[in-house]
């Protein structure tokens, strides 16, 4: 499995699952800066290709507007199929469903609360596309 820390998040990628864990670090700030940056070595880590993110939504973090718009954009992230996070806080769920409702996300994305349950949706989209 390779791994890599963005400023936001660990990362883990399951090139055999196509998986890519992302565990956001406790106080993580997604501003423009943190947000381009986690994009770009999530692209590296994945090499491209299409992949599920399996997102820990545990630990509190913010996302300004700047980051909403850019995560937002069509091509971000280019390769990936569905995303799912668990396990949110309240105010995390807040964040993502903000994310959800105005990002307006080029792919299917859901809120759990277990992993269990998160895995089990993602396995399903993966039925859905040739990963």
């Amino acid at each position: 499995m390779k791994k890599d820390l963005s400023p936001v998040a660990e990362l883990s990628f399951d090139e055999q699952e196509s998986v890519l864990y992302i565990k956001m670090l406790e106080g993580a700030v997604l501003n423009l800066a943190n947000t381009k940056q986690h994009a770009q070595q999530m692209e590296e880590l994945t090499s491209g290709k299409p992949y599920l993110a399996l997102i820990d939504t545990t630990n509190f973090f913010t996302m300004d507007e700047e980051s909403l718009k850019f995560s937002s954009s069509p091509i971000n992230p280019p390769n990936r199929i569905a995303g799912a996070c668990f396990n949110p806080t309240l105010a995390n769920r807040f964040t993502v469903e903000i994310f959800r409702k105005f990002g307006n996300p080029k792919y299917p994305m859901e809120v759990f609360n277990t992993k269990a349950e998160a895995m089990q949706w993602l396995k399903k989209q993966k039925q859905k596309t040739t990963v």
